[in-house]
């Protein structure tokens, strides 16, 4: 009975409809459509045609007669992805939610992926010819979702790639006071759900998801931090003071992961030592320049010979050995492997001053 309401309340939605013009559409009270849709009554079944042609949707979609069968197409739509995501191929992850959302237009797990992924476009080279559509295109769908869909979890997704696409100052469609709106929708740091979930296991029971809870959370919090720090300064801040910053994200990253099994924080650990590559390079120290540009191959390295599915792994430091690594959450937003990636940062014009030299030609050869 609660799906058939949740059917009348999302399909209402989504046509742009108040209780108030389904009921008079139907000569009914507001009340009556209200109970149907807090699961309370259902509609007589003499009104399924006149409220599935108001509504715009099939009998079968309001009964949810198919939903079972779409859950479980859309669930493979979702696994494919996340195969595609761990190999980097962001063309194959927006071909194949393009192809979802013209099976499933209305399905908000399919519009939200898909905005996902024409976000991510917005970050990659090779998409700069179509980035000003996608970035539109993330836009309307950002828009729709946010309008229409009452799912916590899909809205809150949402929101996030709202502020991400609109705080994007290279976006056509860029606006900070919509970034800023829908950031504040969003629940504080002290809200979030892993943090409440650590508090809400009291039991003797629920002691081991508690611990298991603050690990993660602790790795979070870690690369929130770390991630945070390069970014507490002025636009006119020194190579020094950048130096500064990249070197205690590493000292909170070694004092947490303090025995080295950094696990897919690797590849958080090689971007430190790349940027700390570039800042030594600016000031022309050579030694330190390569030492980072070693640090960060051996990173990227570790990063790209973890498994690329069914494996999981657990870290070993004292303060997050309740957590596990598992390749199947991991996502790669690249299509070539991390060490790839050091490579081409040695390209900059920063590390002219270094071409010739034996070593360095050997690390970017």
């Amino acid at each position: 009975m609660m799906k058939i309401g949740e059917n009348i309340r999302n399909a209402r939605r989504r046509q742009d409809m108040t209780q108030e013009q389904l009921a008079e559409y139907l000569n009914l009270s507001v009340s009556a459509v209200s109970q149907w849709e807090s699961g309370r009554t259902m509609p007589d079944i003499a009104l399924l045609p006149a409220l599935t042609q108001m509504l715009g949707i099939s009998a079968d979609e309001l009964l949810g007669i198919d939903a079972e069968r779409t859950k479980q197409e859309i669930d493979a739509y979702v696994s494919k992805s996340a195969r595609l995501r761990r190999v980097g191929d962001v063309n194959g992850v927006l071909r194949l939610w393009r192809e979802a959302v013209q099976c499933y237009p209305k399905n908000f797990t399919c519009l939200c992926n898909l905005a996902d992924v024409l976000l991510g476009t917005l970050y990659r080279d090779e998409f700069a010819a179509s980035q000003a559509d996608n970035a539109a295109e993330c836009a309307v769908l950002c828009e729709r979702i946010l309008r229409d869909c009452s799912d916590p979890e899909i809205r809150s997704s949402v929101l996030q790639t709202a502020v991400y696409l609109y705080a994007n100052r290279n976006a056509p469609v860029a606006d900070e006071q919509k970034a800023e709106a829908y950031a504040k929708m969003l629940p504080s740091l002290y809200c979030s759900r892993e943090l409440l979930l650590a508090d809400a296991y009291t039991t003797e029971e629920g002691r081991e998801k508690a611990l298991v809870t603050r690990h993660c959370l602790t790795l979070d919090l870690t690369d929130l931090l770390c991630r945070n720090l390069p970014h507490l300064r002025r636009e006119d801040v020194s190579t020094e003071n950048d130096i500064l910053a990249q070197e205690t994200a590493l000292k909170v990253w070694n004092a947490v992961i303090c025995d080295g099994n950094f696990l897919f924080y690797h590849c958080r650990i090689a971007d430190i030592y790349r940027q700390l590559a570039c800042d030594y390079a600016a000031l022309g120290g050579r030694e330190e320049t390569l030492r980072c540009i070693r640090l960060a191959f051996a990173h990227a390295d570790a990063f790209d010979g973890l498994p690329e599915a069914g494996d999981k792994r657990p870290y070993t430091a004292p303060w997050v050995a309740a957590a596990v690594f598992d390749s199947a959450d991991t996502g790669r937003n690249y299509t070539e492997a991390y060490r790839e990636l050091v490579r081409r940062t040695l390209e900059r014009p920063c590390f002219d001053f270094l071409r010739g030299d034996p070593e360095f030609d050997t690390l970017s050869g």
